[in-house]
């Protein structure tokens, strides 16, 4: 073979070689897990922002991709069919304090609730805002009202796979009153701004700026 030849067939190879490289990292993002979607949140009015933990993975592609399997991750997420680990199903869906106090979780078409009812009458249904817990021991749940965030009734419990009364609640009878501070959210999560001008006790949440889970840039 001349050395023409040799250098043409060289040359080829590498070029070969040098597609396949530069087409492996979308080949194998394709299979990893999907990014994290975070909201993008301006700490002050010079734009100091966070970004979310997608930006870190351009040079930490490694540690990225094991975060997202990590009960960090997780410890706080919106309330969806994905992320609630109790069930819904009739029969397992029931807890009740007594004979005249129970709560039913309900998926219904605007979401899911704990129905309290008292002697077989609906005193009011409260809608699912925020898993707080990965999960790994268990769960418990946030619900909204105004801006205001308060803890639900029932938890669930990952040891005997069922709902129970949410930890340090009154044992005979269902309570929704427990208003969760931003020290909550400070371990649970990775941001969240905070009104104390509200003119109320309190705390008054900008929810457009909650980041969830403990993320990279926490």
């Amino acid at each position: 073979m001349s050395i023409f030849h040799r250098l043409s067939a060289t040359y080829l190879t590498v070029s070969v070689m040098a597609i396949v490289i530069l087409a492996l990292p979308t080949c194998i993002g394709n299979k990893k897990q999907e990014q994290v979607a975070e909201p993008l949140v301006y700490l002050t009015s010079e734009k100091n922002a966070l970004v979310g933990s997608a930006a870190c993975s351009t040079c930490h592609r490694e540690i990225y991709e094991s975060y997202l399997s990590t009960t960090h991750r997780t410890t706080s997420a919106p309330a969806n069919k994905q992320t609630v680990k109790g069930s819904f199903s009739p029969g397992e869906n029931v807890f009740r304090f007594r004979d005249t106090d129970s709560v039913v979780m309900k998926e219904t078409d605007s979401g899911l609730y704990q129905f309290n009812y008292v002697r077989g009458e609906l005193q009011h249904p409260y809608r699912f805002g925020i898993v707080v817990g990965s999960g790994t021991k268990g769960q418990s749940y946030l619900y909204w009202r105004g801006d205001h965030l308060f803890q639900m009734a029932i938890s669930y419990y990952s040891s005997v796979d069922h709902w129970s009364n949410s930890p340090g609640f009154p044992r005979f009878k269902a309570h929704f009153n427990r208003p969760i501070h931003s020290e909550c959210m400070g371990c649970h999560g990775s941001f969240t701004d905070v009104d104390f001008t509200s003119g109320t006790l309190l705390e008054a949440y900008r929810p457009n700026t909650m980041v969830m889970g403990v993320n990279c840039e926490r």
